[in-house]
Order: C-alpha cells, then structure tokens, then sequence
C-alpha cells in the first residue's frame, strides 16, 4: 500500500522527495516509510508536510487526521 495523495503532492511540488524531506525536518527514509505506510506519521510530520507541501494535513493524510480527530472527541 502507498499514501498515493502524499506521493502526488511530492510530485506536483516540483521538488524531489528528499529535498521535501529535509525541508520537512526528517530524514528522507522516515518520507519513504511514510509514503509507503510502513509508518503512521506523527503528528509533527503531518504538519511540517503539510506546510512544505502547501495543502492541508487533511489532503495528504485523510485516515489519519480522521482518527486522530475521533480520538480528541473521545477525551
């Protein structure tokens, strides 16, 4: 499985993934991971991509902003 909207947000932003990754503040075999969804980001990296990316957290990780946000109601 892959993050497809992460992977075409990385494309449409003309720059290549490990330039995304250092500008995000993580190495680029934690974007590899993240993209491939060998890991669930934290929310830090969500955030940092978001902003490198210049969408929303919301577009590139709609699962796990959706959990993270049910599980907020919950506390």
């Amino acid at each position: 499985m892959s993050n497809t909207a992460l992977k075409i947000a990385i494309i449409n932003s003309g720059m290549k993934s490990f330039e995304v990754a250092i500008k995000a503040g993580m190495h680029p075999s934690t974007l590899s991971h993240i993209a491939n969804q060998h890991y669930i980001p934290k929310p830090g990296h969500i955030v940092n991509l978001a902003k490198v990316l210049e969408c929303s957290a919301e577009e590139l990780f709609p699962d796990v902003v959706a959990n993270m946000t049910a599980s907020k109601k919950l506390v």
